[in-house]
């Protein structure tokens, strides 16, 4: 007879779905322990796996169960290839084409999907990430925030209530390290463990202190670093990079650094919009993103998003909400 009292937390983390039944066959619980675990699942759940046998349930990866991350909208999941728990993730573009406005977007939508998302900043503060999002969100120009007395009391109400439903998000967590470490890939490894997430975001690539040798060499160092870290941890990781100035810069050679940095990668994407004056509404909202490399299916693809109000969706709500 098993013991109940002892397989009870881990039926509890499989139903919250904090664990995955690939986890229960991986553990070093006995043959019968496992048994019964996946059978009260089956029975609390009503799921399928009436007749899994947990001696194969690490064999291959077809019976794992999603990951369950999402890439912000429906038709970008159906469009890109999903992030795998190994992922390790390049996601650029050039200086204020949308990077991180779009990453954050990525973190909330996926914590409120209850995974536990970690957005890490090599150059802004909590504090400093907190505002700019809200600044968004509210509509808040420059000139406004130049002479703040200008800022509408329903832009306040707007920026403050984005802060506070922001904070209030258990599954986020931002981690600036402008708040007093020296961002190494080794520092940047010790806070992903501390924090634990399901997923991290590094923004950004060009900012990882570099310790010695030339460029070229620190950059392939810390490529395969993360690149084994996502592996490893089976814990993805997306890292924000830039891509070089020029016409065509959406390709993947337009990627900045060496070309090590995407070989190391599951995925490249990267992201571009119009910024030229006299745009439409729509023509300014609309946010590109190409997925340049998919090791998992070897398909490229783009998906057109829409900046509505901070936050990106496939469909344009008009004029008033663009706010890009």
């Amino acid at each position: 007879m098993v013991d109940i009292e002892k397989l009870s937390p881990y039926l509890q983390e499989l139903k919250h779905g904090k664990i995955e039944p690939q986890d229960i066959a991986d553990s070093d619980l006995e043959r019968d322990e496992k048994q019964w675990i996946i059978d009260e699942f089956t029975k609390w759940g009503d799921v399928q796996v009436d007749d899994f046998d947990v001696s194969e349930m690490g064999t291959d990866p077809i019976n794992r169960s999603s990951c369950g991350f999402t890439w912000g909208s429906e038709n970008a999941d159906k469009v890109f290839s999903p992030i795998e728990a190994h992922s390790y993730i390049i996601f650029a573009g050039t200086q204020g084409m949308g990077k991180t406005a779009f990453t954050v977007d990525f973190a909330i939508k996926n914590a409120l999907r209850g995974r536990r998302v970690l957005y890490i900043s090599l150059e802004m503060s909590k504090s400093n990430i907190l505002t700019r999002i809200a600044r968004k969100h509210a509509g808040i120009t420059k000139l406004q925030w130049r002479d703040r007395e200008t800022i509408t009391d329903h832009q306040k109400d707007r920026y403050f209530a984005r802060k506070r439903y922001i904070e209030g998000i258990s599954e986020l967590e931002f981690f600036g390290f402008q708040e007093g470490r020296t961002p190494t890939k080794e520092a940047i490894a010790e806070v992903i463990e501390a924090k634990s997430p399901d997923i991290t975001i590094v923004d950004n690539f060009g900012l990882i202190s570099k310790a010695e040798g030339d460029q070229m060499a620190h950059e392939e160092s810390v490529s395969r670093f993360f690149m084994n870290l996502a592996k490893d941890s089976l814990r993805p990781v997306i890292m924000v990079h830039h891509v070089k100035k020029g016409k065509d810069n959406s390709d993947i050679d337009a990627i900045r650094g060496s070309g090590k940095i995407t070989d190391d990668a599951t995925g490249v994407f990267i992201c571009k919009r119009r910024i030229e004056k006299d745009l439409l509404p729509e023509e300014r909202a609309q946010f590109l993103v190409f997925e340049k490399k998919d090791r998992e299916f070897g398909e490229e693809g783009v998906n057109a998003f829409y900046f509505n109000k901070g936050t990106f969706d496939d469909e344009f709500y008009g004029e008033r909400q663009a706010g890009f």
